[in-house]
Parts: structure tokens; sequence; C-alpha cells
């Protein structure tokens, strides 16, 4: 169990509970500072440092700028409304990963999403093990490896 030594943490058996209802007892049970903990269990599980310092954007996994604030006034593909707890990570070999727990995900938005991370070479994980809480939906993004020869 990730958040072990927590008292009355028990998310492993927190399956039978509806999101809204599980996400509620997880703040009411956990004491200040358990999220920063799950947080550093989850980076740590998945072999991620933080990336301090820079803003979120799967544009810079590619090795591209973000293009928030640039004179072309393009949208940038972190626009999207429904990201949200979004971080830069690096992986074991160095490489940057981007991280996102949004609290809604309508299939529309991650269509087309996925369409953008596909066109910058880019690899999508939809997967319900964030790095806040266990209940919500957690997406990765990380370059296509690449070919050794």
């Amino acid at each position: 169990m990730i958040c072990a030594g927590t008292v009355g943490c028990d998310v492993d058996h927190m399956d039978h509970l509806d999101r809204a209802t599980a996400r509620k007892a997880l703040y009411e049970i956990f004491p200040q500072g358990v999220y920063k903990r799950w947080e550093q269990a989850w980076a740590e599980s998945n072999g991620y440092t933080p990336v301090i310092g820079a803003a979120p954007c799967p544009r810079r996994v590619a090795g591209k700028r973000c293009r928030i604030g640039m004179p072309s006034g393009d949208r940038c593909i972190c626009e999207y409304r429904f990201l949200d707890h979004s971080g830069m990570w690096r992986d074991v070999h160095g490489d940057l990963v981007f991280t996102s727990e949004p609290y809604q995900l309508p299939a529309q938005d991650l269509a087309a999403f996925e369409l953008e991370i596909k066109v910058l070479g880019l690899e999508l994980d939809v997967s319900g093990r964030g790095r806040w809480a266990p209940t919500v939906i957690a997406l990765t993004v990380w370059r296509l490896p690449t070919d050794p020869d």
C-alpha cells in the first residue's frame, strides 16, 4: 500500500466506493502532508523525479516550446481545459514526462488531445492511479522509443 503508516488509509479496499465518495473519504482521513508523501511514493514507484520550475506542457516532452504567450497566438496543447494537476518529470533515462490528473475527461476532448499527442510523436497513457489520489484519472505523456537503427 502506497500510503502505509498513515492512520486510516486503506485505499486498496475503496474499490466499492464511487469516485466522489472515495475522494471525500480520502480528504477526511488524510492528515496534512499525506498528499506530498503520496506523490513522493508515486514518483518513486514510477522512477520519476520532479522537474522544478518548468511549466508543464506536452510539447516540451517532444523537444518543442510551449506556445502560451507566443506572438503567433496559436493555442497550445497544454491549454485543454480538462488538464489539471499537471506536472513535468524526468524518468530513469532522463527523458521528460508530462502528467495530468483531470477531474473530468470528456471523450471528445480526450480524442482531440490524443491526436495532438500522436502528431507530436508522443505516447499517451490513461489510468486510474495518479500522484494526488488513487481515485482520479491520470494522464501520462512520454516520448515514443526511438528506433536503435
